[in-house]
């Protein structure tokens, strides 16, 4: 009897599982600009059916305000993304992922891509061009989505060019979907290579300071024996 309600149970929980991971997680992503005045992104994300659901919104113009205002935290943020651009391991890590993130793209679904935007700068001839430059760099990023991320609808773009008025506005929604087993799979996948990445820099740091003594000072040594021997040598 007990094997019995053993048996039952984990089949009930083998079945829970398999559906979590051929279920869809779905993020919903909606970003707004108007102007200098209005700079917001809200980010919708359901899983496990809609019974896990997330919803988290930022106004990026008051946390760009915030920032400027504290000049401290201002210095601290330049600095510290100084340091991590212009690290060589950080462009090492870069040039390596960039085939397995691209590769964890297609694994991806755009089920729609609305991005729409309207400018003006009160002159005709400054809008066109404006408008033309607009249009060529949404070809570029359409481009880019069809190649990598499968999509089952055609992007929706536009641009509306206000030659009367001066003025910018942008709206971006679009809702992306991949089955929960695809992503826990591509998460360990991406965590193993940057693992073994990180580690080979390690290791490569670690080799680095081969002819150095035990306090650091091998070089000095050999520096100090080419002098000794150069004036031996006369």
């Amino acid at each position: 009897m007990i094997w019995n309600v053993f048996a039952i149970a984990s089949a009930i929980l083998i079945l829970i599982m398999a559906a979590v991971f051929i279920s869809r997680i779905k993020v919903k992503v909606f970003f707004r600009m108007q102007n200098l005045s209005e700079c917001t992104l809200a980010i919708h994300l359901s899983a496990a059916y809609g019974l896990v659901r997330i919803k988290r919104s930022l106004d990026i113009k008051k946390q760009i305000d915030n920032l400027v205002n504290d000049e401290e935290k201002s210095a601290e943020a330049v600095d510290k993304w100084q340091r991590k651009l212009e690290g060589k391991t950080n462009e090492d890590l870069i040039k390596h992922l960039k085939d397995p993130i691209l590769e964890a793209l297609k694994k991806w679904t755009i089920h729609y891509f609305i991005w729409r935007t309207g400018a003006g700068t009160g002159d005709a001839a400054v809008t066109g061009r404006l408008a033309g430059a607009a249009w060529s760099v949404k070809g570029v990023i359409e481009a880019c989505l069809k190649r990598y991320i499968p999509m089952k609808k055609t992007p929706e773009l536009s641009f509306s060019p206000f030659f009367q008025a001066v003025g910018f506005e942008s709206q971006l929604s679009c809702m992306v979907s991949i089955r929960t087993g695809k992503a826990i799979l591509t998460i360990l996948g991406l965590y193993k290579k940057w693992k073994k990445l990180n580690n080979r820099r390690i290791e490569n740091n670690g080799t680095s300071n081969q002819g150095f003594n035990d306090d650091s000072d091998g070089k000095f040594e050999r520096n100090d024996r080419r002098e000794y021997d150069r004036w031996r040598s006369g």
